[in-house]
């Protein structure tokens, strides 16, 4: 079943699910196959570069359910406001923030393996994407989930 306002019944969702589970684990498959590359790029270029997946394949098609269910305790969930948050991120076992929680306190969080972006046009445009990168790129074994339109 999934959450209130999705659209996506229940076998596309796990297509779009298998999809992108593919698509993490290709894009962290390639960098581990690379060279070192730590001379060449900064880690904040290297997060943005390598270790970073976009998808984004419509609206009401899983993405925030997908989040819900791929996050945990090693994770952080980024989304745009409040309303979000409350209303689809209550009670749940990681971390969730919104873009002014982030923009208010840009540097010192905590590294996190995966790091998920819930409709990043509207987080970017609260907080800037360098600066984003910037507060949470910390080694070459994250990876950043960004769902939705850039």
């Amino acid at each position: 079943m999934g959450l209130p306002g999705d659209a996506v019944s229940g076998n596309d969702y796990l297509e779009f699910a298998r999809c992108l589970d593919s698509l993490i684990a290709l894009n962290i498959k390639h960098r581990k196959s690379l060279p070192d590359l730590s001379k060449e790029l900064s880690i904040i270029a290297y997060a943005q570069e390598l270790c970073t997946v976009r998808c984004d394949i419509g609206r009401r098609t899983g993405k925030t359910r997908y989040i819900k269910e791929r996050a945990d305790k090693n994770s952080l969930v980024v989304v745009a406001n409040r309303a979000v948050l409350e209303t689809c991120f209550r009670d749940v076992n990681f971390e969730v923030k919104t873009a002014f929680q982030l923009e208010r306190r840009s540097m010192g969080f905590e590294a996190k393996k995966n790091i998920y972006v819930d409709e990043p046009k509207l987080v970017f445009h609260d907080i800037d994407e360098l600066t984003f990168y910037k507060s949470f790129a910390r080694n070459s074994d994250q990876t950043f989930i960004l769902l939705g339109r850039s």
